[in-house]
């Protein structure tokens, strides 16, 4: 099998407005960038068959559904703005091992066993939808990931047991941005983390500790406080505002 990689473009649609108009980039004169919830690098190694299927269901990993907008590695706004608001910043490639310590991997045997046609018996063509999955698999096994991106890829490859050709685009597309939404979810609830430092923003966190910090206010600043902006960045959620918004609800 050919270990070529997809080479799929990075480029977000509608990326630069939404950061342009962002209340953080109003409000705080924060640089943001925009995150890939399921791990554009997974994208990249995926078989043409299963990217031949995306397409055809006008799926694109660079959709707004699969990007959060965050602070960025900016060291001098940035960090301090994630403080103050309580959410992730964006740093480094999230491949430090302390980005993943609040969750439980699946043993590799486990996640990249073969799949048999009789465990895909809920529509589609059983046994063509099993050679697809193993043969991303083997795809995706060949490029080792580190961390966040190892936990991702584990997550994605559950949900592509789910698809196959005949399912109605709306659906199939569902399926993959129900994943980016669960990935948002848990980096808003720091159950995943961005970078190794990443439960100092947490609510508890104790914050970035840097001058003026004042135990995460940062009232020098002059910034609002979150309760002015909270509509902005947050989607309720069992009557809580307490969850990221993915770009495509901004």
């Amino acid at each position: 099998m050919s270990m070529k990689k997809n080479a799929i473009s990075r480029s977000v649609p509608g990326e630069t407005t939404l950061k342009t108009s962002h209340v953080l980039a109003i409000e705080c004169d924060c640089p943001l960038t925009g995150h890939h919830l399921i791990s554009h690098s997974l994208f990249d190694v995926l078989t043409t068959e299963r990217i031949k299927q995306m397409n055809g269901k006008k799926y694109s990993c660079n959709g707004l559904e699969n990007i959060v907008i965050l602070p960025s590695s900016d060291k001098g706004i940035a960090r301090k703005v994630a403080c103050k608001y309580r959410i992730p910043w964006h740093s480094s490639g999230h491949t430090g091992k302390n980005t993943i310590k609040n969750t439980q991997l699946n043993n590799d045997d486990t996640v990249y066993s073969k799949t048999s046609a009789s465990s895909m018996l809920n529509g589609g063509n059983a046994t063509k939808r099993a050679s697809m999955l193993n043969n991303d698999k083997n795809k995706i096994k060949a490029y080792p990931a580190k961390a966040y991106h190892k936990f991702v890829r584990q997550e994605l490859l559950e949900t592509l047991e789910k698809l196959y050709c005949d399912m109605s685009p709306k659906v199939y597309r569902k399926e993959l941005n129900d994943l980016s939404q669960r990935i948002c979810d848990m980096i808003s609830e720091f159950t995943i983390l961005l970078h190794n430092t990443g439960d100092d923003f947490s609510p508890n966190g104790s914050g970035c500790r840097s001058a003026g910090c004042e135990q995460r206010t940062h009232s020098a600043q002059n910034w609002p406080d979150i309760d002015l902006i909270q509509d902005k960045l947050f989607y309720k959620k069992d009557g809580i505002l307490k969850y990221l918004k993915v770009a495509s609800k901004l």
